[in-house]
Order: C-alpha cells, then sequence, then structure tokens
C-alpha cells in the first residue's frame, strides 16, 4: 500500500466505524503488553535503526532516511518543508508518550545544487547515551575519498542540536557501533575489508575500534581482530558493543569460518574468545550489564539464539528459540538484539520463516518463550532496549510501508477491543473451559494471554495438599503458573513454592502443590509475569 492511499484509509475508517455504529457493540477495554506504533512515515525511513534509553526510561532511536522511491502512477505526499531533508541521518525521541523528530546529519539544500548526505540502503546507525545526557551517533557513509567511511556527531542533550559530523575513518565500512565509558567517552567499533599482499588472496576483514582525542576530531584507530574475506555468498559481518567496568566488549560473527566471536579490551590489547561455530550467523546483539551475565544473541539459518556466560573468559550457554520452518540464511537487516533486566533475558529476532520481527523472553536460565509482537509483519533492523523495572521498547522498520516503527511490552496500556459479534461467550461444560477436572484449583490462559492476562486471577483452595490444574488455551504460546510467597519474592528472582513448566498450548497440565498454610500467595507466568499474574488464596 502507498503511503498516500494509507493516509486517506485512516481517514475513512473511522467514518465507516460511526455510520454503523448501531449494529456494533459497544467497545470493551482491555489490557494489551504489546502495542505497535508508527514512529516515523514521511518517505523511506527506518533502515538501520539503533536505540538507547535515557535516565527515565525515553526511548530514542536513530535511523537512515532516504528518498521514497514511488511505486508507478503514485505521486507521494509532498514533505513538509519544516522535516529534515533527505536523505539524512535521523533521530526520534520520545518524552511524556510524545515522539519529536530532528536530524543529526541532513541534506543541504540552502543552495541551487542540494549536497546530499551520502547514505544509501545499506546504512546503519549505532547511538550511545551518556550518564551525563549526551548523544552519540555514528554511521557508515558510501561515495567518494571525501565522504564514504564511518561518521559520528554528538549532541550535549536530548533537546540540543546535533554538532557538525567528524569522519572517525575514512575507509568503507560496515556495521559501525558505539557505546560510551562511565565518563562519557565514546569508543566506536566497525567492520571494513582490506586486500592483503599476497597475489592470490581476496582480501581480509579487519574489526576496528577508534577513540577520539582530546579534541574529539581526530580518532585513534585499534586493530581487535582480522580474518579472511568469505569466499563466495555469505552473511556479512555483524557487530555489537558494549562497555563494562573492565572494559569495553565487543561481540562479531565471521562468515567464512562460521564462527561468533566476542572480544574482550585487554588494557592497550583485545582478547578474542569463541562463543559458537559451524553457523552461518548475523545480526549480532550484545548486553552487559554489571551484575549480570554477557548476553550475545544471532541468527542463524535455522534459529535464534542468546548466549550468556559469567564473563567473557567463562563457559558459554546457548539457548535457541524454536526452529524456523525455513532455512534461510540472515539477509542484512535481518538481525537479533538482546537486553536484560530484573533477572529477564530479552530477544528480538527476525523470523525468515514469516518475516515479522519476534520477541522472547526468559526469566533467570529458563527457556526462551515467545512474547506475542502483532503488527511487526514484513519488520528489518529489530533494535531492543529495556528499562531497570522491565519495560521493553522495540524499534524495527517496515519494509513494505518504509515506515519506522516502535513497540512497548509489559506496560499496563489500555486499548479498545471491538467485539465480532454481540453474541455472549459461553464457557463448556464441566468447568469454565471444560479443561480440568471439578475437583481442582484451575488456571485458565486464552487466547491471547501474554497480552490480556490470565482468564482466572483469583482462585482459592483448602489448606494442605491439593491439585492444581492449569488449562492453557494459547496455541502455540508457552505459559505456565509458579506461585511464590508475594509479588516481591517473585520479582527478586526468589524460589517459588510451586511450579509446572513452561509448555505451549492448547494443553492442560497438572501438578501438585503441598504443605500452603492459609494466607494469601502471588501466582505468575515465568514468561510473561507483568501481565500474567493472580492471587491463590488459601483458606
Amino acid at each position: 500500500m502507498s503511503k498516500s492511499l494509507r493516509s486517506v484509509a485512516l481517514v475513512l475508517v473511522p467514518l465507516a466505524l460511526a455510520a454503523c455504529s448501531s449494529r456494533i457493540p459497544r467497545a470493551q477495554p482491555v489490557r494489551t503488553s504489546f502495542l505497535p506504533q508508527t514512529v516515523d512515515f514521511l518517505d523511506d525511513v527506518g533502515r538501520g535503526a539503533s536505540i538507547a534509553l535515557d535516565s527515565q526510561g525515553n526511548p530514542h532511536i536513530a535511523y537512515i532516511g532516504l528518498v521514497q522511491k514511488p511505486e508507478p502512477n503514485v505521486i507521494p505526499p509532498a514533505r513538509p518543508a519544516t522535516a529534515p531533508a533527505l536523505p539524512a541521518v535521523l533521530i526520534a525521541s520520545q518524552a511524556n508518550g510524545v515522539f519529536s523528530h530532528g536530524f543529526v546529519v541532513q541534506t543541504d539544500i540552502s543552495s541551487a545544487k542540494p549536497t546530499e548526505v551520502p547514505v544509501d540502503e545499506n546504512s546503519t546507525t549505532g547511538i550511545a547515551i551518556a550518564q551525563s545526557g549526551s548523544f552519540d551517533v555514528v554511521w557508515n557513509q558510501v561515495g567518494g575519498a571525501e565522504t564514504q567511511g564511518v561518521w559520528m556527531a554528538t549532541a550535549p542533550n536530548a533537546v540540543a542540536p546535533f554538532g557538525a559530523p567528524v569522519r572517525v575513518s575514512p575507509v568503507e565500512a560496515t556495521s559501525p557501533v558505539v557505546a560510551t565509558d562511565q565518563q562519557g567517552n565514546p569508543a566506536i567499533a566497525f567492520a571494513s575489508t582490506t586486500s592483503t599482499s599476497s597475489a592470490n588472496a581476496t582480501g581480509q576483514t579487519v574489526i576496528d575500534v577508534a577513540t577520539p582525542d582530546k579534541t574529539g576530531k581526530t580518532f585513534n584507530v585499534q586493530q581487535v581482530d582480522a580474518f579472511d574475506v568469505c569466499p563466495g555468498i555469505c552473511t556479512s559481518v555483524s557487530l555489537a558493543m558494549a562497555w563494562t567496568p573492565a572494559g569495553y566488549l565487543i561481540a562479531f560473527t565471521d562468515p567464512g569460518t562460521k564462527t561468533v566471536s566476542l572480544a574482550e579490551q585487554s588494557g592497550t590489547s583485545w582478547k578474542v574468545h569463541q562463543i559458537d561455530q559451524d553457523v552461518d550467523a548475523g545480526g549480532v546483539g550484545l548486553s552487559a550489564l554489571a551484575g549480570s551475565p554477557v548476553l550475545v544473541s544471532y541468527l542463524t539459518d535455522t534459529d535464534a539464539r542468546v548466549a550468556s556466560a559469567a564473563n567473557p573468559s567463562a563457559s558459554w550457554t546457548i539457548r535457541r528459540t524454536p526452529e524456523f520452518n525455513v532455512a534461510t540464511q540472515p539477509g542484512p537487516g535481518a538481525g537479533t538484539a538482546v537486553s536484560q533486566a530484573q533477572n529477564t533475558t530479552y530477544l528480538a529476532y527476525v523470523n525468515p520463516d514469516d518475516g515479522a520481527v519476534h520477541l522472547a523472553s526468559a526469566r533467570g536460565t529458563n527457556q526462551l518463550s515467545a512474547v506475542s509482537t502483532p503488527g511487526t509483519a514484513n519488520g528489518l533492523y529489530p533494535a531492543l532496549a529495556v528499562t531497570d523495572v522491565g519495560v521493553v521498547s522495540l524499534a524495527w522498520y517496515d519494509s513494505e510501508g518504509q515506515d519506522l516503527m516502535l513497540g512497548l511490552y509489559q506496560q499496563q496500556l489500555t486499548a479498545l477491543a471491538m467485539p465480532p459479534s454481540p453474541v455472549p461467550y459461553t464457557p463448556p461444560a464441566g468447568g469454565s473451559t471444560g479443561g480440568c477436572a471439578k475437583n481442582t484449583v484451575e488456571v485458565v490462559a486464552p487466547v491471547g494471554a501474554a497480552g490480556s492476562g490470565y482468564a482466572t486471577t483469583d482462585v482459592s483452595a483448602s489448606s494442605g495438599d491439593f491439585t492444581l490444574c492449569f488449562d492453557n488455551q494459547d496455541a502455540g504460546v508457552a505459559h505456565n503458573v509458579a506461585i511464590f510467597k508475594d509479588k516481591a519474592t517473585a520479582d527478586s528472582g526468589g524460589q517459588a513454592l510451586a511450579s509446572d513448566d513452561l509448555f505451549a498450548g492448547p494443553k492442560v497440565d497438572s501438578f501438585d502443590v503441598k504443605g500452603l498454610a492459609p494466607g494469601s500467595y502471588y501466582f505468575h507466568c515465568d514468561a510473561h509475569p507483568p501481565t500474567m499474574f493472580g492471587t491463590l488464596t488459601v483458606k
């Protein structure tokens, strides 16, 4: 659908609903845990997205803006005179639930012959917000000797304009990423290809990291690793970067040897640790929070994976999402992102099977469980960030609409659900759902429970031993029931008093609960605790 036609459709829908209001049941308020929204839709915007959170948890997204290529016989909507001139490196910032839009660098249209910013469909961005509140954005450019390479621009805060861009490196580079240390000093990592002295060699891929000198205009470049260029058709090299008190970490892929590695800064040198091998990996993500395991995510031709270790030198544990039905090498933009908060891991990835952005979560060392992400079809460039209290911001590029999108998860959001018909739902005989025996304590997860919660949020049982029956009616989505002394115990990662394992519906499972004294207890789903929770009263 062209952008011009879509804008008309948005106007007509409310009119159609109003005309039929006498026949449509009244909308009902419901809870949802994932709410997609369009952040920017003017022209072709959202490629190469990266995301960072400020100290208040507000998301800030850097991305590439290109002039839209119109469909045949379609006139694209006029671009407002106040909007940044494209091509450009753009930024969208949220405050109080409202997005503002600006640019990091835009095409200069002040003269008769505009000076375009030389970014294209292969350009990507990286963004970092320092503790002081300053912003650093990096990106890769194409063109001639004066324009190609890795560039960076800095802004002192979220409302100030970005300063003039400076070139970090003149080499033709890909996958630039940026991180800042505790003092706000940036470091930029990127990949480039160089020729070798051997006449028969095709060249080497070099992973470099650059840091600015005191002037901020010149950068010192240090080699992190180098490996032979992959022969033939291979996945592209992907990078991710994070700062820790011990130094910087850089995750990267080597398509030639089919390995995923992590480079650890050790003084003035780098130590490389191999994480996984024999995988056509791409789209690397990295999370390294103080006091938490190091997480590296990546997309293979069969699944998305999260590798975790207590530190870079420790042994790595790899968790996988359910396998894709179609084995496809990860393409440009079809990456992963990983983050963590409150002892929970969050993984975003593009599933080549259905072309949508998927989200998975796992509490502690549990296996990854799917989170429903409606509205993410045709998604690329997933970028993920999560606040300390577990509110997830997931940005991506809608490759069909050519829009920048954002979805929020684990936040109590209100939406209006329009019933398909006025006919009330009548539960089948044999209990509220018919799935559990009458003499058991029953908890039901309906379709869409990850967003709407359990159907039963208040249950009671007699003191002593009893059986809890969990009826998971949510097809293909894993849920469970875990009982805790109270919510504080659950939120802190404490031991459950009783629980079953996560399993996908539709399925019914029962487990024994023994020795609970009279009182009030808290229960939740380990995969979706912010939305799926309830109270168990033992009498």
